[in-house]
């Protein structure tokens, strides 16, 4: 039974191309299916071979598992914190000696991270808490009552709002003290590590050894400049939260004060993005990226929104803040990556994949 069915491209060549030159006819029309698609918007540098786009994603996924391994589990965009650590130049030592440190920083990062895991929870509660005293400082300040079981705690008063406030900010620097010894174990380890790169002995059993160096020059290049932003990123995040609240009262109550509360805070969270791009506008994206020169500002939002417009302004933000964070756990993870190489490079086994909460349950039992 002969195939009747039209084809969806028609060449003016003979058919021997498809088995001479299939490849070069693939491109031609995949080329020509997206200026169809795309229009305008479409470039010829957009255009890459699926190998090379399966190879970055892979790489991508590798950072994470290592961040997951490094960490235990633990790794939390708003949890984990870095600190300027003084790490020892081990260039010169003895390899044994790099070996020793690593393995004794792999015991300590193990010994710590079921007790930082408990801890991290109820950073992320507090941290919810807080969330929601933005929250209902701004539906105050548009005049919207609420009743006391709105939120998980009474934020019916602005006098509430402070005081709570103060008192899970307080909750949160104490938490994060203990959760200093940990994070700086893990740091110390990924740095030590990463430093020995530079060490004959350890860079001689590591493939390509110098090509990392050079890329951690632009990768802590990156992680400097989004960690100046964290601020103006974390507010920024309140006010997200904030607009969220604001808008589910819409329906109920269109009111010209909740109309002008959100237009100042979508007014604001504009500035804040717009200050966000412009100062990172000039470092480079620190991966591979389908655009060429793709710079961190247009990575981290391509268009501003319109700040009279709440569905632009809402979803730029979350564009943004999903990238800021992905991309910092993704520098943090070829780190990781890097520094698991390091650990296999000085006979180091790495560490171990995380129990799942019912594996450890079960052992438990």
């Amino acid at each position: 039974m002969s195939e009747k069915t039209r084809g969806i491209c028609r060449i003016h060549a003979p058919a021997s191309i498809l088995s001479t030159q299939f490849e070069r006819l693939c491109q031609v029309v995949t080329k020509d299916f997206y200026k169809q698609a795309l229009g305008e918007k479409f470039r010829n540098e957009m255009m890459h071979p699926f190998e090379q786009m399966a190879d970055r994603q892979q790489s991508e996924l590798e950072s994470f598992h290592s961040l997951h391994r490094c960490l235990q589990g633990n790794y939390s965009f708003f949890g984990y914190r870095e600190a300027d650590l003084k790490i020892p130049d081990v260039t010169k030592v003895e390899a044994m000696i790099i070996r020793k440190k690593l393995s004794h920083l792999k015991k300590q990062v193990l010994n710590l991270a079921k007790p930082y895991g408990a801890v991290l929870n109820r950073l992320h509660e507090t941290d919810d808490w807080l969330l929601e005293t933005h929250q209902a400082q701004w539906l105050k300040r548009a005049r919207f009552s609420f009743a006391k079981d709105l939120f998980s705690r009474n934020l019916t008063t602005t006098q509430r709002i402070e005081s709570q406030r103060v008192n899970i900010t307080r909750q949160q620097a104490t938490i994060r003290q203990t959760m200093q010894e940990f994070d700086r174990a893990v740091q110390t380890m990924i740095e030590l590590a990463i430093q020995a790169l530079g060490h004959p002995d350890v860079a001689s059993r590591i493939e390509d050894a110098n090509h990392w160096i050079d890329e951690l020059t632009d990768l802590n290049a990156t992680r400097q400049a989004l960690y100046r932003r964290l601020g103006t990123v974390d507010d920024l995040r309140y006010k997200y939260a904030s607009l969220n609240a604001l808008m589910a009262q819409l329906d109920q109550n269109p009111s010209e004060s909740l109309i002008n509360t959100m237009l100042t805070v979508m007014k604001s969270m504009t500035e804040q993005m717009k200050s966000i791009h412009d100062a990172v506008s000039h470092v480079d994206y620190p991966f591979d990226h389908a655009q060429a020169d793709m710079k961190l500002g247009m990575f981290l939002i391509a268009n501003f929104p319109d700040p009279n417009s709440p569905g632009e302004v809402y979803a730029a933000a979350d564009r943004l803040l999903d990238r800021f964070f992905r991309l910092q756990a993704r520098i943090l993870g070829r780190k990781c990556v890097m520094a698991e190489r390091v650990l296999k490079a000085v006979n180091i086994e790495p560490l171990p994949e995380p129990k799942k909460a019912d594996e450890l349950s079960q052992k438990v039992d």
